[in-house]
């Protein structure tokens, strides 16, 4: 164990080692390197010493230090040696106090100087060359690492008396970050220590105790909801925690679980710190913590997990039911059952009983006692960390962003919840025009995820009443805003709508305050957000039809029993034989509710809409959970049938009260009542009422309600993932109009929003723009177009503009009703990622109602109109292109696939590492099996330049006629026979996968990458093999087109226009040039066009050789020499991209080519008896390697004529090759080519330069 002594010696062994010259980073290592730290107890970095901030260097500490609960002990800031303190004092005092730290120390490893919050100046200060024994010591008693006994009353009074809430308001972003780290999922944090502790607990309940309750709830959650990542997607942050499928099952439940536990403990905090319950006689946290004080034996932990059940139970009272109703992240309250249902008069009285032991519990004893003792600490430290913190001074959205930021995004995309930037919120939201005089018109968001949309809503709300109002009735319209309802989400995982739930709450609470300060027993009964899934409508899917809000009429004559109401089927987590029960879903149990048609209620009782029959539903609810409180005090005398209250509790919801509402609903609260008595005596389990809640009341806003704004993200999961039973059973027959076995999710969930519409409502997705071009989309598109108006669109596919979005994001927004005729739509194609993407987002906003063009450095405004919209494809190109476009289409006198015998693919070997050649290695195999090839991005427009790579064609000949083509690919024989690729079916083990005869790669055509970023189309006449990631042309043997003029053409500005309209972008600015874009491409000549482009063509194919050629000196021209030759090899010692080479002599008249330092070129080959031949020499060397890549260890043979006369002649053809190539303009000859294409499809000048116009933007 350290002592004082040892620190002395670390304090003296920085001041041996520090100089003058040591920056910040240097001193704070030398306290690292010397035990500074761990002779004060701490363990290391990343644990109890933190210095992790993602703030910048000048907002944040060097280091602070931790105590046991993880409370900031010190913070440290270090300064370059020899600079004053002093000056830095303030900084260290602000970091103090944000981080309510009671000492700070600031040195520079000569001087240390320690402060406590306190005082305004150093309680010491020491030169760390004289420190003494005595000086050590304050500072060993004051910075030692403090050990926190959750067990020990001392340690807890002393924490609680001295208590000083770390504040998170927004100028807090250090408190903030210590809150993240707090909290954050690492080995040893209290939340990792919450789930782990979970785990050990789910694994003896479920599998050794065999608890059905708590094994219903994991096998509904893993049979229901789980989606494991793939191995590649596992965060980072999850390793530690798994090692097997089942523990990252297992991990995942018990991960959701401790962030449904700690959530709801946080927002009884925050809600506590804004002073909520002021008035209303309750004190929430403070209450339970208030039995410790005073008390002077050990603290049984097991009180802890007792306290956040009645924590959870208090705020179901106190805050909203519904949120804290029991759900299936509750199992892990099983496992202290017996503690639990001991009755007490509060919850807090409970805690300090089973804290103290002075009631007569006998303690819990379902659970081992390690499990136990694991699970209660865990629970306990994520209690006393949370008391550390004060929400007070923050509100609405920040608290939000708190509980939002919590999660990073590598676990949120691992729980499957992604994350919708806030621009993208106000984005969509502004477009759909939820801005005033929203607060009596309904919002939805049908895949709400955490509730990022909602949020957005409730607060825009919110600012509505304000405006309008000077002294809101805060009660009337919260009332109105959950329960008519004005702001609905609905999402399938219980996780996401739990933590919608909370936020929601969140951007509720300064309004719902005031509300319960005028009216302090006023409670939110439930939140407008369900657990569902939206897709499935069950109204058309199970019959379970209500009828149609006013447009039939039925009389009591008309009427039967059986048509009075429908009974909706509710799977239950509780796993039964199917044999024993009437119904079963995957092998859980299904209940049905009875409901009452639409037409009986209104018949009976005079209820004329949707929305009055949802706030009737709600009453009918709070009363059955108001006779399930009743059968909780009465026990086994209570008979489970309809009591009293249930007009008040209807009248309550509805916006006007209905004669007759209990003798009509009486026989429903009824038949509720028969379910939860069913599973309580049957099933032993009374807590699963929220689904049952959450299945009758989404039935209705999903099914029935109709919307003035659906938005949202909804989930893009591929086809691949999406389960066959769901596509045949769900998809297929509810949305046959747009079902395909082939498309995404998000398809239906845009028609699902256009079905959620009311007449003229408006409808706004950021979603994938894959649906706009795709075979699948076609179904959506029709949709779209047959019902609704396209407002505006907004394609973000190419410019990465959202963090966290949908790949290849889109923003629609529609409105319900499609007009007759055609109509503008403004579209925004955005082309680069701004600085400030809030700014550029309102600067989108404006543009899209400007009724101009705009044009910015990252975006572009323009007009398209719903005519150009083709049924195969979407294109939102501007009006004046596609007006172009169809000029061109129109004087077209062919299309390319009716001149073209072949449009092709080129070669797929199978095994380019075996098969493809380079040009030192051809001397492998025989020279008749070698073919010159190109890979689709080596070829450039109009010349195809000299080949690199060989590959060798064995498809068809006898290999045992080519030895050495045999030898070299026999040492890959097992490989390649074992090729996986189908087209290699069939073939023997030798031979390319998919070959092109050699009489189509032989002949005369033209060449282009299959994807680029611009036309690069090039004529070859040299039998140039392609592999097949370019494409080649081969000209019919009729065709009136020559080879050398259609290269001219399709690589004009004309052609390369008409691809960019009809190949849709991909990322980074490219195209795809594939068969079905190559095959309509416009054709057109007439004798002046031909002879001019024909022309062009030559002189550019002629320069672009001659450049080609210069490149790859000496190459390239002693091919062509006929004279002996000599070789240099040098390696080369250093890296080098490019080659900076230049030609050095000496004394003795002697040269050689010097790169940088280390590379130096000398051969025998580079001399000659004549000085200035050995200039020349070394010349010819210089122009052979500079400006070329090359790797440290590389070999670079450079052939060199032995004839003085031979080197000289190579330079000087050289030299000309340079001057021909610089004094020749190929954007000039192309200008040319372009003009004489304009004129060829009669494009205007203003046509022309819309043609120019969208190719610089496209």
């Amino acid at each position: 164990m350290s002592s004082s002594g040892d620190l002395l010696d670390a304090l003296h062994g920085i001041a041996n080692r520090v100089d003058d010259d040591m920056s910040e980073r240097d001193i704070e290592n030398l306290f690292i390197e010397t035990g500074f730290y761990s002779t004060l107890g701490y363990e290391g970095t990343g644990t109890d010493i933190r210095s992790e901030f993602t703030l910048s260097d000048d907002r944040r500490p060097d280091y602070i230090t931790l105590d046991t609960n993880e409370a900031v002990t010190a913070v440290y800031e270090f300064k370059t040696s020899g600079r004053s303190l002093p000056p830095h004092e303030s900084q260290l005092f602000h970091y103090m106090e944000n981080l309510r730290a009671e000492y700070g120390v600031l040195t520079n490893g000569e001087e240390l100087r320690l402060y406590r919050r306190d005082k305004e100046s150093a309680v010491l200060a020491v030169s760390l060359e004289a420190v003494s024994e005595s000086d050590a010591r304050d500072l060993f008693s004051t910075l030692q690492k403090r050990e926190f006994d959750l067990t020990d009353p001392d340690d807890v009074n002393q924490f609680l008396t001295g208590l000083d809430p770390i504040p998170l308001d927004e100028k807090a972003e250090l408190g903030q970050e210590h809150f993240f780290d707090t909290f954050r999922l690492e080995e040893g944090s209290p939340f990792a220590d919450l789930v782990t502790g979970m785990m050990d607990l789910l694994e003896e309940l479920r599998d050794d105790r065999e608890a059905k309750f708590v094994k219903g709830a994991y096998d509904f959650w893993e049979a229901t909801y789980a989606d494991v990542p793939d191995d590649d997607e596992i965060p980072d942050s999850w390793e530690p925690f798994i090692d097997g499928d089942q523990s990252i099952h297992d991990f995942m439940f018990c991960l959701e679980s401790g962030h449904a536990l700690l959530s709801r403990v946080l927002l009884a905090k925050a809600t506590e710190d804004h002073d909520f319950f002021v008035g209303t006689g309750y004190d929430g946290m403070g209450e339970y913590f208030h039995g410790l004080q005073g008390f002077g034996d050990s603290i049984n932990l097991d009180a802890f997990p007792v306290a956040a059940d009645n924590l959870i139970d208090d705020m179901q009272e106190q805050l909203v039911e519904g949120l804290f109703q029991d759900d299936i992240f509750v199992w892990w309250t099983d496992g202290y059952a017996e503690e639990i249902s001991r009755g007490h008069d509060t919850g807090a009285s409970q805690f300090e009983a089973v804290a103290t032991g002075r009631g007569d519990e006998g303690g819990v004893t379902r659970i081992s006692e390690a499990t136990r003792n694991r699970f209660s600490r865990a629970v306990a430290e994520v209690f006393f960390n949370v008391l550390r913190f004060d929400f007070g001074d923050i509100q609405g959205d920040l608290l939000g962003d708190l509980y939002q930021k919590y999660f990073d995004p590598e676990t949120r995309k691992a729980l499957g919840e992604f994350y919708t930037p806030q621009p993208v919120v106000d984005y969509i939201m502004d477009g759909v025009g939820y801005e005033r005089g929203v607060s009596n018109e309904r919002l939805i968001d049908p895949a709400c995820g955490s509730g990022t949309f909602l949020v957005e809503a409730v607060e825009r709300y919110i600012e509505d009443v304000e405006q309008y109002e000077d002294d809101p009735d805060w009660k009337e319209h919260l009332q109105d805003l959950c329960t008519r309802p004005r702001v609905v989400g609905l999402d399938i995982h219980p996780f996401a709508v739990l933590m919608a739930q909370i936020r929601f709450v969140v951007a509720v609470l300064p309004a719902y305050r005031e509300a319960k300060q005028q009216h302090p027993g006023y409670t939110i009964r439930r939140l407008p957000i369900y657990r569902t899934d939206t897709l499935r409508n069950e109204r058309e899917l199970t019959g379970a039809d209500l009828g149609d809000d006013g447009t039939r009429q039925m009389t009591f004559d008309a009427m039967t029993e059986d048509e009075q109401d429908v009974r909706i089927p509710v799977p239950l987590p509780v796993e039964v034989d199917e044999s024993e029960v009437a119904e079963t879903e995957d092998g859980f149990l299904v209940r049905r509710v009875r409901m009452p048609l639409f037409d009986t209620i209104q018949l009976e009782t005079g209820v004329n809409n949707f929305g009055e029959y949802f706030a009737a539903l709600q009453g009918v609810l709070d009363t059955v959970k108001d006779h399930m409180a009743l059968a909780e005090e009465f026990g086994d005398d209570f008979d489970w049938s309809y009591q009293s209250g249930l007009e008040e509790r209807i009248n309550h919801h509805t916006e006007r009260d209905y004669d007759g509402v209990e003798e009509f609903f009486a026989p429903y609260v009824d038949d509720m009542l028969e379910n939860v008595r069913y599973l309580k005596e049957e099933h032993n389990d009374g807590r699963l009422f929220k689904i049952f809640e959450d299945t009758v009341l989404a039935l209705v806003v999903k099914n029935y309600m109709e919307y003035d704004y659906v938005v949202g993200n909804p989930p893009y999961v591929r086809k691949e993932s999406i389960p066959s039973e769901y596509k045949q059973n769900i998809l297929k027959p509810l949305y046959p109009e747009v079902y395909t076995g082939n498309a995404d999710l998000s398809v239906y969930f845009a028609q699902r929003g256009i079905e959620l519409l009311r007449e003229g409502g408006k409808m706004s997705y950021i979603t994938s723009i894959k649906f706009t071009k795709s075979t699948y989309g076609e179904g959506i598109r029709n949709s779209i177009l047959s019902d609704t108006q396209i407002k505006e669109f907004s394609n973000f596919e190419m410019s990465n503009f959202f963090e966290d979005a949908t790949a290849y994001p889109c923003v629609f927004v529609l409105e319900e009703g499609a007009p007759n005729n055609d109509y503008d739509i403004p579209v925004i194609y955005a082309k680069d990622k701004p600085n400030d993407v809030s700014s550029a987002i309102q600067t989108m906003r404006d543009a899209i109602r400007n009724p101009d063009t705009v044009r910015a450095d990252y975006f572009e405004r323009y007009i398209t109109r719903k005519s150009n919209l083709d049924e195969r494809e979407w294109r939102f190109v501007p009006k004046e292109a596609n007006d172009a476009f169809e000029k061109v289409d129109n004087l077209k006198e062919a299309v390319l696939s009716e001149v073209m015998e072949d449009i092709s693919a080129g070669i797929k070997t199978g095994m380019n590492s075996v098969f493809i050649l380079e040009d030192d290695e051809t001397d492998k195999v025989e020279d008749e099996l070698l073919h010159p090839i190109l890979r689709g991005n080596e070829i450039k427009k109009y010349d195809i330049g000299i080949p690199d790579e060989h590959v060798i064609y064995t498809n068809g000949v006898q290999i045992d006629d080519y030895p050495q083509a045999k030898s070299y690919l026999s040492e890959y024989r097992e490989k390649l026979a074992n090729r996986s690729d189908g087209a290699f079916k069939g073939k023997e083990w030798f031979e390319l996968n998919i070959p092109l005869s050699t009489e189509v790669l032989d002949s005369n055509k033209i060449l282009c990458p299959d994807i680029s970023e611009e036309n690069n189309f090039a004529y070859d006449t040299e039998a140039t093999h392609i592999l097949n990631t370019a494409y080649l042309l081969r000209a019919t043997d009729d065709s009136d087109y020559s080879l050398k003029y259609l290269t001219g053409l399709l690589n004009s500005n004309v052609l390369e226009f008409y691809v960019k309209m009809i190949s849709p972008p991909l990322r980074g600015g490219y195209h795809r040039y594939i068969t079905k874009y190559l095959e309509p491409l416009p054709v057109k000549s007439d004798v002046d066009s031909v002879t001019k482009v024909e022309q062009q063509v030559d002189e550019i194919r002629d320069i672009k050789r001659k450049e080609e050629k210069a490149s790859k000196f000496p190459k390239a021209y002693v091919d062509e020499y006929g004279g002996e030759l000599d070789y240099i090899t040098y390696e080369w010692q250093t890296r080098r991209y490019p080659v900076n080479a230049e030609v050095q002599g000496d004394v003795d008249g002697d040269f050689t080519v010097q790169a940088g330092r280390s590379d130096t070129i000398s051969d025998p080959a580079m001399y000659s008896d004549d000085r200035e031949a050995r200039k020349r020499r070394a010349e010819y060397v210089h122009a052979a390697v500079d400006g070329r890549n090359v790797k440290s260890g590389e070999e670079t043979t450079i052939p060199i004529p032995r004839s003085d006369d031979g080197v000289a002649a190579l330079l000087e053809e050289l030299e000309a090759d340079k001057k021909e190539v610089q004094e020749t303009s190929i954007e000039e000859l192309e200008a040319e080519i372009d003009e004489a294409v304009y004129d060829l499809f009669e494009l205007t000048a203003e046509e022309r330069e819309v043609v120019e116009e969208y190719l610089e933007v496209f």
